[in-house]
């Protein structure tokens, strides 16, 4: 089944981009595409949507403000945030709205690509960019000396690894291979970690991490 991918981008030649690069591959198909975030959640509710390719700065609602609503109205949708804005705040914000990947503009169509078939499989994706900007505000939280004593309470030493690694925007195999264990017990861990959280997806994690200042916003 081809991964039903909906663009909103107020460039025409972003939108054609992507647009020829789901032509290209086989597994994508562009089911439409929009100018604005207003014009996406129109056409939303008309068509059956994977994924979501969405900017950051539009006119009229911002994609921050696209991605929660996209959040509220088809939870199933994943949001992937493709954008020239790296800075620490609009990164943090997307991630707290639930986006599965934020990827910069500077990125070649090959990695978008990779994005687009990490986050159809569940997967969280972030430019290298992204992850040091995540890496930093993680580093300075910790810095600061400012312990999360709620989690610590609940989750194992263990559990508490592999949450700091979503939460710095690692994947399966890079928490595996840094704790010298394998995805499929990440997998686990990650099952323990939202059961004893009572969290629902990665993109919860995510946004618990922020909001208990595991990372900073």
């Amino acid at each position: 089944m081809k991964i039903r991918i909906a663009i909103a981008d107020d460039h025409a030649i972003v939108r054609d981009g992507i647009r020829a690069m789901c032509l290209a591959v086989a597994d994508f198909e562009c089911v439409f595409e929009a100018s604005s975030a207003e014009e996406f959640l129109k056409l939303l509710p008309k068509n059956p949507v994977d994924i979501a390719v969405i900017d950051v700065q539009m006119p009229g609602l911002s994609g921050i403000e696209l991605a929660e609503s996209i959040r509220e109205q088809r939870a199933e949708v994943s949001v992937l945030i493709f954008s020239g804005y790296m800075d620490e705040k609009t990164v943090l914000d997307a991630i707290a709205k639930g986006v599965m990947g934020y990827v910069s503009k500077d990125a070649t169509l090959h990695e978008l690509k990779q994005a687009l078939l990490s986050v159809a499989a569940g997967e969280q994706f972030y430019s290298l960019s992204v992850g040091e900007i995540l890496y930093k505000s993680y580093i300075r939280k910790q810095l600061k000396g400012e312990e999360n004593e709620k989690t610590n309470n609940l989750l194992s030493d263990r559990e508490e690894e592999v949450l700091k690694g979503f939460a710095e925007g690692m994947s399966y195999k890079e928490i595996a291979e840094k704790l010298f264990i394998s995805p499929r017990t990440v997998e686990t861990h990650k099952e323990n970690i939202m059961k004893k959280l009572g969290l629902n997806s990665l993109a919860d994690i995510i946004k618990y991490a922020i909001r208990e200042g595991i990372i900073e916003l």
